[in-house]
């Protein structure tokens, strides 16, 4: 078979799209290359990336030429990914694709995200295209997703029958909040739809969590982790532009000796560190809580504006 018949008979396989490492491998020089694209009319929507002529290049096959333009095993991922399993979601402008963490990527015409959590069942095929599952897919978007979209997603994903409900439950629970993932966002939107749904790291944190973030009064970040003086504290709630941290107490887990001590020398750190530290109990009503959190953050604009 000649290099012609074997780049052609390559890109009707991956929805008409090569990258030039894919010529490499297969023994394309630049010159043969340049006078084939030439001759046969190729299109090239970005460097490295050739599109067979008539093939439309669509959002999928945009995504499929990101994950071969990859020199590390690559999948879409984030919000490519969630538009690929059918949710309400925009395909990006630039698709999202994941990587084995490693050398970052520096091609600027998609994202490229780092991943150390690299498990087989985190991955599907999907019309020839290798995507994070529909559960990686909304843990992986939990973060920049509010709440109600994040709901929107899930019945999507349900109606098209491509997510198990309890699986991804079962997921929620057993991840922690990260930057980029909010478990307490995803534990919300499953709350009207498993009445087993867990709903983060305890009970109270999670009634604090849905007053505050249904206040929206600001960027919240759940379960931030702070380094001060050589010392991480993580923070049950935090809002980083005016650095006001919310922490919920729970008599059970502070109520002795111990904890008491613990918890002052946590206190008066973080106070060095310029973050003012509101603390909220089960006493604490919804209107108090959206009240005292108001009230800090507006001493703290005010302060910076």
């Amino acid at each position: 078979m000649s290099i012609s018949d074997r780049l052609h008979e390559l890109a009707l396989s991956q929805r008409g799209v090569v990258v030039r490492r894919q010529l490499i491998e297969i023994g394309v020089t630049d010159y043969q290359l340049a006078t084939f694209i030439r001759s046969r009319n190729w299109y090239s929507p970005y460097r490295g990336v050739y599109v067979l002529p008539g093939a439309p290049f669509d959002e999928r096959a945009k995504a499929l030429a990101a994950v071969l333009s990859s020199p590390a095993l690559a999948a879409i991922a984030y919000r490519t990914a969630a538009a690929i399993w059918g949710a309400p979601v925009p395909f990006p402008v630039k698709p999202d694709i994941v990587t084995k963490y490693g050398r970052p990527q520096r091609d600027g015409w998609f994202d490229a995200h780092r991943t150390r959590i690299w498990r087989p069942i985190d991955f599907v095929e999907n019309d020839g295209l290798l995507v994070t599952s529909p559960v990686r897919t909304l843990i992986d978007v939990s973060g920049e997703l509010t709440v109600d979209e994040l709901g929107r997603c899930v019945d999507a994903m349900l109606m098209s029958n491509v997510l198990d409900l309890h699986l991804l439950a079962s997921s929620v629970e057993r991840f922690h909040s990260s930057p980029g993932r909010s478990m307490y966002r995803l534990g919300l939107a499953l709350e009207q739809r498993l009445s087993d749904a867990p709903r983060g790291e305890s009970p109270l944190e999670t009634k604090v969590g849905r007053v505050l973030y249904e206040a929206e009064l600001g960027e919240l970040v759940e379960q931030f982790e702070v380094d001060v003086f050589g010392k991480r504290y993580r923070l049950d709630f935090f809002y980083p532009q005016e650095m006001v941290a919310i922490e919920v107490d729970g008599y059970a887990v502070h109520g002795n000796r111990t904890a008491f001590d613990r918890d002052r020398e946590r206190q008066n750190a973080l106070a060095a560190a310029d973050i003012l530290v509101l603390r909220f109990t089960s006493t604490s009503s919804p209107e108090r809580i959206i009240s005292a959190t108001r009230r800090a953050l507006d001493l703290r604009r005010d302060r910076h504006s």
